[in-house]
């Protein structure tokens, strides 16, 4: 087996798809017969739930317990929080239990690498570890960002979401510095966007400013109010864009999204993009 690549979806924003970006591509991948297991490292539990598990909070095994059991030293060998999901893919479920441990991280010694070490102890047995990060950039995200290898940067076609973005890609300069050197910025990716001259505009103007220092992927994901590309729901919980309401395929022959069908499908960069990290300007 090659050696498995983690990846973060991280912004410190909410609401822009980092949870329906690591269920895409976590189903997506699984459906090219690639092992994956997918990490909800946000105390609200929103992939959990997009996942069937309806009351995160109710959980006996999450994500907390198994930092815990790191930070105490006593993680087993077998891993009964992880979870299997009928669409191929493994996942770990998380909670509000998560907001507790990254308080007590504060006294822990080595306390940005604690997932990471949990990390290292189960991508073994995979091909791809998706971590879908909390909207911020606390010590959960550090963590998150110092296990990974990748980091993808979703970001809504919107001023206020892609000024931001400047932030984030700061912190990850300093854990690439500081902390985890292999780390680097997979993708930036703008979603949600709509049809309007004013969202085309940010959209090219990301493009043409992050893209001189980034990697900046071509396609964008639209906006909601698009039935056929954006989540439905149904009695299992919410199916990503690119499966069908009842019997959930994957959906090779249709052009309903060609965003998120070509995202899974796009190389992680081995980036040359070696620049000085400058503030962008918007026009």
């Amino acid at each position: 087996m090659a050696k498995p690549k983690v990846i973060s979806v991280a912004n410190q924003k909410g609401g822009v798809g980092k949870s329906t970006t690591v269920y895409n591509l976590g189903a997506g991948l699984a459906l090219e017969g690639k092992k994956v297991l997918l990490l909800d490292v946000d105390p609200q539990g929103d992939l959990t739930k997009m996942l069937g598990q309806r009351k995160p909070h109710d959980l006996p095994l999450t994500l907390a317990n198994a930092m815990n059991d790191v930070v105490a030293g006593t993680m087993p060998r077998d891993h009964p929080e992880i979870m299997h999901h009928h669409e191929g893919f493994d996942f770990v479920p998380g909670n509000r239990s998560l907001s507790a441990v990254e308080v007590g991280l504060v006294n822990v010694m080595s306390r940005e690498t604690v997932l990471r070490q949990y990390v290292d102890s189960v991508k073994r047995d995979y091909d791809y570890v998706l971590l879908d990060c909390r909207p911020s950039l606390g010590m959960l995200v550090i963590n998150a960002l110092s296990a990974s290898d990748y980091v993808l940067v979703p970001v809504q076609a919107d001023y206020l979401a892609a000024e931001d973005m400047t932030e984030l890609v700061g912190t990850v300069r300093s854990i690439q510095r500081q902390i985890n050197p292999r780390l680097k910025i997979g993708g930036v990716f703008l979603t949600m966007a709509n049809e309007t001259t004013f969202r085309k505009d940010i959209v090219n103007s990301v493009k043409a400013n992050f893209g001189r220092h980034l990697p900046v992927m071509e396609k964008t994901p639209p906006w909601a109010s698009c039935g056929k590309c954006w989540n439905t729901m149904n009695e299992t919980g919410v199916l990503p864009y690119y499966f069908r309401r009842q019997k959930v395929r994957y959906r090779r022959d249709q052009n309903d999204c060609p965003a998120f069908q070509s995202l899974h499908n796009t190389p992680l960069p081995n980036p040359s993009h070696r620049n000085r990290w400058t503030r962008p300007r918007y026009h």
